[in-house]
């Protein structure tokens, strides 16, 4: 499923690209098989979340009600997880289908040379012309899911947030003897503020991003993509460190992969106006990833295939 999954998110990618470049060779590149890729990626997810509690819960040698009840708290937690990927993803992306539908629309129309009001925005189209959904309300489930998500951090880690903001707050906390150790607290204190934060962070990128899809200011942009090219950083460092220490390839790709999106996240900020083309080091990423996921996937089966065969020799 996991397999399937990103097969389908590369096709949609790919399929974005030469829809926006407007290179359709076969037929297959529009915005509609484009986003039918992506819908068939939600589908995968969702049959992997539902196969794992499958997996766990019908091989028990027990009646079906008592397999149920122990294996409660999994089935649960992969029905949260599966309700809230649905209200939090795949119905924005619905929404959002919608407002490219529109937009392409519009601009098929001006290209047709009908009367469409014309303004900054896409191709010199006004975009917001009877658009169906403002780009906040396609945002406003993740925006909820992250608020929600910042309180509970805040409430669960109350005592510790409130110890350590005495403890730094206070003038007799700041005195320092020399830089080292003012650096040293400095970075101390970013750390816990950004970790603490995060949630607040990622709800900060989808206002920006909101903002930047009605407006389409760069510096919107910026902010938009800032937490995620940081994380996707600190990640391709952590993956990089590890294909050194251990040599295994599957690592040194996914790094290389990480480094891609950071190409398109970029290649995004410095163009003039979003173009398919950006979307290529992150089409390139999805090809890496797929190709790391079908190495692994074949490293297990052949272990398999060796299980089994030193058991029929035995």
């Amino acid at each position: 499923w996991g397999s399937g999954a990103l097969f389908f998110f590369t096709a949609f990618v790919g399929s974005g690209m030469c829809a926006l470049e407007e290179w359709d060779p076969i037929t297959m590149c529009n915005r509609h098989v484009s986003f039918s890729f992506l819908y068939m990626s939600f589908a995968s997810i969702f049959g992997m979340g539902i196969s794992n509690v499958v997996m766990e819960t019908h091989f028990e040698p027990l009646a079906f009600f008592p397999r149920v009840e122990r294996q409660r708290q999994l089935i649960a937690a992969s029905s949260m997880a599966l309700l809230g990927f649905l209200v939090c993803v795949a119905w924005p992306t619905y929404w959002a289908q919608q407002n490219v539908d529109h937009i392409g629309a519009l601009m098929q129309q001006r290209r047709d040379g009908k009367g469409v009001p014309a303004a900054d925005g896409v191709d010199g189209v006004d975009v917001s012309h009877n658009r169906p959904y403002s780009w906040y309300q396609v945002a406003m489930p993740v925006m909820c899911a992250l608020l929600a998500w910042q309180i509970e951090v805040v409430v669960a880690q109350k005592s510790t947030i409130l110890e350590w903001f005495t403890q730094h707050t206070t003038a007799r906390s700041w005195r320092v003897t020399s830089l080292k150790e003012f650096t040293r607290r400095v970075f101390t204190w970013l750390v816990e503020v950004i970790s603490h934060g995060v949630p607040l962070q990622m709800l900060a990128s989808c206002v920006a991003l909101a903002q930047y899809m009605e407006t389409f200011t760069s510096g919107l942009l910026l902010v938009a993509l800032a937490p995620t090219m940081f994380a996707m950083a600190v990640l391709m460092c952590v993956l990089y460190v590890d294909y050194n220490r251990r040599g295994q390839f599957v690592d040194g790709a996914s790094a290389a992969s990480l480094g891609l999106i950071l190409c398109t996240g970029m290649w995004l900020l410095i163009a003039d106006e979003p173009r398919g083309l950006c979307l290529m080091p992150m089409f390139l990423s999805s090809v890496g990833f797929l190709w790391c996921q079908l190495q692994t996937l074949l490293q297990v089966v052949d272990e398999a295939i060796i299980g089994a065969e030193m058991v029929g020799l035995d």
